[in-house]
Formats: C-alpha cells, structure tokens, sequence
C-alpha cells in the first residue's frame, strides 16, 4: 500500500511538473499554420485584384500566381494579364528558409528590363495596393518570435515580433482557428507600435480535399482603404522548374 501511494504520488509530481513544459509554444502553433499554408508544393492561380482607396475609388488588375516550396527554398511568381496598361509586368520571390534571406525582382515589359528590390523597397506597396511586395513574398516561420497571446477553445491569437531590427513592422497578431490552424486574421503593427493594417481571410474553400483561402483583403487603417485578392481557377496538380518560378518565367510571355 506504502509503494502504491507512492507511485501515485510521483505520477501525479510528474504531470504537475510536466504540463508547462508540454504547453503548446507559439511556435508550435505558428509551425502548423506554415505547414497547412504549404500543403501542396506548387499551385497556380488567377487572382483579381481589387483596389479601394479611402475615397472609395475603386480599379482592378489580374494576375497569374504560381507558387513553389521546397525543401530550404520558397518561390513565387506573379504576372499580371490586364487591364492593358499594366500587362507583362511581373514580380519574382525568392526566400531562403535557412537564412530567412528575401530577394524579389519586378519586370517591366515597356523598359525590357529586370529590377532588384531593395529591402527598403520590398515593403514598398504593391502595384499601388494595401499589400507591400513583402507581403506578397510572405513571411517565414523563423523570422519572428512566437507568443500566445490569448486563446479560446476556437481560436489561439499569437503576437509575433519581427527578429530583424529592420523590419517594417514592429509586430502582428495572428489569429487562428485550432480546428483547421487557418489563419482568420492578422493586425500589422508599425514601428511607432500603431495599428497599420490588418488582413481577413473571408472565404476558405476545398481545393483536393484540402483548405485554400481564396478571398482575401486587406485593410489599411492608416488611409482607410483596402485591396482584396480574389483567386480562382486554382491548380495545384502542376510542376514547374525553378526557372518557371523565377527570373526566367519573370521575363517569358
């Protein structure tokens, strides 16, 4: 009787002990979004997309987005197909995983010629939306430090703070649905600490049994404007070269 008491006692010490440490981190949680986010390794994509400006002014653009991941590397490639003025031109993302290193070129057909963003230019808007070129490119895993914020039994709400001094933000909060660990929303703040914009993920569809965000926007607390991304025509039975994604596929027709 003496040994079984004691048995119990030390079962129950060690899950005392042991809960905090198996306490699901930020990160965790944040490693799950990524993952779910990249659940198929190339996709391609028709995006529309619209942009409001604080006067309710309203223009639209469409582009062919094709995406690739993996292992240590993660690319993009957008070409936009209209309105005429605006056709040809493309932006190339490169992101090294291991280094977190970003480099992004935009294309354009009028000059016949590739431009390397600077870093300070990559948080630049655009083609005149609420997204920067960062945004475009996306974030990667171990680029911030991961906290949970607040949870419920729907939702966990992580702060993220930016590891680089540079970053054009000072920090966001990410909220995401445990059931699925899609992300719902994020709030960006700036570097004087203010809320800047926030992103609503407003329709998730099934893509091969899968979950894809197909309709996105973008809200610009600062002018009061917003920019949507619409995607349709989604593929992710594809397979392209590192050429098809990058500064070749950048300058092709």
């Amino acid at each position: 009787m003496v040994q079984t008491k004691l048995v119990a006692t030390a079962f129950i010490a060690m899950a005392f002990f042991a809960s905090p440490a198996m306490a699901e981190s930020g990160r965790d949680v944040m490693a799950r979004v990524y993952q779910q986010s990249d659940v198929f390794p190339q996709s391609e994509a028709q995006v529309r997309l619209i942009v409001v400006d604080g006067k309710g002014r309203e223009r639209e653009r469409f582009f062919n987005l094709r995406t690739k991941s993996e292992p240590g590397f993660k690319r993009s490639l957008v070409k936009f197909f209209k309105p005429a003025n605006v056709k040809g031109v493309g932006l190339a993302s490169e992101t090294d995983l291991g280094s977190n290193a970003k480099q992004q070129w935009v294309y354009f057909p009028s000059l016949k010629s590739v431009k390397k963003l600077s870093s300070s230019e990559q948080d630049g808007s655009f083609m005149g939306s609420d997204f920067s070129y960062s945004d475009i490119a996306g974030r990667t895993l171990d680029q911030d430090a991961h906290k949970v914020f607040q949870q419920n039994d729907k939702f966990y709400v992580i702060e993220s703070v930016p590891i680089a001094a540079a970053d054009a933000y000072s920090k966001y909060y990410t909220t995401v649905d445990k059931a699925t660990n899609i992300v719902r929303s994020v709030s960006f703040y700036d570097k004087a600490g203010e809320k800047l914009k926030t992103l609503s993920n407003r329709k998730v569809i099934k893509v091969s049994n899968e979950l894809m965000v197909s309709n996105s926007v973008m809200t610009n607390h600062k002018t009061g404007g917003s920019s949507t991304m619409e995607r349709s025509s989604i593929t992710v039975d594809v397979d392209f070269s590192n050429n098809d994604v990058g500064l070749k596929g950048l300058k092709a027709n």
